[in-house]
């Protein structure tokens, strides 16, 4: 082991909590993961986490997602493959489409990742039937 990388052991319970490194804790190298949401939020954490673990990340985004590029350069500094599809997932044709060329370019996953959603702030009971409908269409990949 390097010097950046802790002891596999750690004794929470005398008080000395050690950080694993992702690579020690669980090993996806090889693995292929299919992510929707991947450029923002908890989404783009565990792909980078999926990444830093050895996987390779196919990005469903939205088109002309403007995190999209710094995500790819950030994967590919893991060592890892970074490909994109545009997509926007709440359309279901468009979620046919976009599988289709992914099965083209000849892409198997071992993992599919949804981590695609909005959040509308306010209390369930003030929210329309539209905004409940929204939140469900983005967040449930047929």
């Amino acid at each position: 082991m390097d010097a950046r990388t802790p002891e596999p052991t750690s004794d929470i319970t005398k008080g000395n909590p050690q950080r694993l490194a992702v690579d020690q804790l669980f090993a996806l190298k090889g693995r292929t993961a299919i992510c929707t949401g991947a450029t923002g939020g908890i989404g783009r954490e565990l792909c980078v986490t999926l990444g830093e673990a050895g996987c390779d990340i196919v990005s469903i985004q939205l088109p002309l997602d403007p995190a999209g590029p710094s995500l790819g350069e950030e994967i590919k500094a893991l060592g890892r493959t970074f490909k994109a599809f545009e997509c926007d997932i709440g359309d279901s044709r468009g979620v046919r489409e976009c599988f289709s060329r992914i099965w083209d370019a000849q892409i198997v996953p071992d993992i599919l990742l949804n981590a695609a959603g909005i959040n509308l702030r306010g209390k369930v009971t003030e929210l329309t039937d539209s905004n409940i409908d929204s939140v469900s269409a983005v967040a449930s990949v047929r």
